[in-house]
């Protein structure tokens, strides 16, 4: 139901969380907080593409993202406004900030990785 890709030492859930919120309703805050205590991080990125590649606006799905941070009890921290961005850019341009976010500007550990998904 989730993947997680290992970039050096960081385990980033890329899939799952967003269909879950989208079709169960379940909150992301909640996600965010249960996958931080097994050593995950979750990239919000992939969670509103997900969003989106379910028929969600970007308006909606920042209206979304947003409503479900406000009640966040552990305080989780969410960049909204690169949230905002990435929902109003072009494909092109999202494709480019998930891969800064995931490798943070690391040219060989993206070739690494790439490398080694190919494998796979």
């Amino acid at each position: 139901m989730f993947d997680a890709l290992q970039v050096g030492n960081r385990k980033i859930i890329i899939k799952g969380v967003g269909k879950l919120f989208y079709q169960e309703g379940f909150p992301i805050s909640m996600a965010l907080s249960q996958f931080n205590q097994r050593g995950y991080e979750v990239s919000m990125l992939y969670v509103a593409d997900e969003c989106m590649k379910n028929g969600w606006s970007p308006k909606t799905t920042m209206a979304k993202l947003r409503a479900d941070f406000v009640d966040d009890i552990d305080k989780n921290l969410v960049d909204l406004a690169l949230l905002d961005r990435f929902c109003h850019a072009s494909y092109e341009e999202q494709r480019a900030m998930m891969r800064k976010y995931l490798y943070q500007g690391d040219e060989e550990t993206e070739r690494i990785v790439l490398r080694r998904m190919l494998i796979l």
